[in-house]
């Protein structure tokens, strides 16, 4: 979070995360790592990196939203992980009203899981906490995005992923013991929006595997400092 800024370019961004994961004793990443900006952090163009010599790589500019998707791997063991963060440092007040509503929603959804599940009604935990959020809504930019993204269909890339030796579909309903990742994926009006973290499925709940990252605007635009 802390090598991004305006100007930067999105590849300098990856390499720090590529070094760090190996100084920390890991096993260097799991995957390349994501740090995409503006429309490049809107599914699905993300995964067009891989099929242009440059990646998509451009400098990040004051005002976007960044992708950033992560993961290291250790012993055989991947970790994937992700938030959106300001090129800035600060979101601006329509990104900070979605970004919470979009966390919100999130949270919501994570409490629904465990065991017996399916990836459907932890979808609907979601859109719940969403609608919710309707009548307050501020900005064009929330109220247009809690009415898009509460239709799946207009979310085709909102996932559960199983990340254990590799990446996997989620049984459904879910398993006590399985490895997920939480990880919707949504935009609106040009602007990407992303949050992802890792649970172990217990019978009653799920353990939070990532631990100590932050979600809120606040707590994201302190530790960009």
């Amino acid at each position: 979070m802390k090598a991004i800024r305006p100007n930067a370019s999105q590849r300098s961004v990856e390499a720090v995360v590529a070094n760090t994961c190996w100084n920390q004793g890991a096993h260097g990443v799991d995957f390349w790592p994501w740090a995409m900006a503006g429309q490049n952090a809107v599914f699905p163009r993300p995964f067009f990196s891989g099929a242009y010599y440059d990646h998509l790589n451009r400098a990040m500019l004051a005002g976007e939203l960044v992708r950033l998707d992560v993961g290291c791997e250790w012993e055989h063991y991947q970790g994937d992980l992700g938030r959106t963060v300001p090129v800035s440092g600060h979101f601006d007040e329509a990104q900070r009203e979605t970004w919470t509503t979009f966390v919100a929603a999130y949270r919501a959804a994570a409490k629904s899981l465990r065991a017996g599940v399916t990836e459907g009604q932890v979808f609907d935990a979601w859109r719940a906490e969403l609608v919710s959020h309707r009548a307050a809504a501020k900005s064009v930019l929330a109220q247009h995005a809690i009415e898009s993204w509460s239709d799946r269909r207009n979310v085709p890339f909102w996932q559960v992923h199983t990340t254990n030796l590799t990446e996997g579909h989620v049984s459904d309903p879910m398993k006590a013991g399985t490895t997920i990742n939480l990880e919707p994926i949504a935009s609106i009006d040009g602007q990407g929006f992303f949050l992802e973290d890792m649970y172990l499925i217990t019978k009653d709940g799920a353990e939070l595997l990532t631990p100590g990252v932050p979600y809120s605007a606040e707590e994201i635009e302190v530790a960009m400092r």
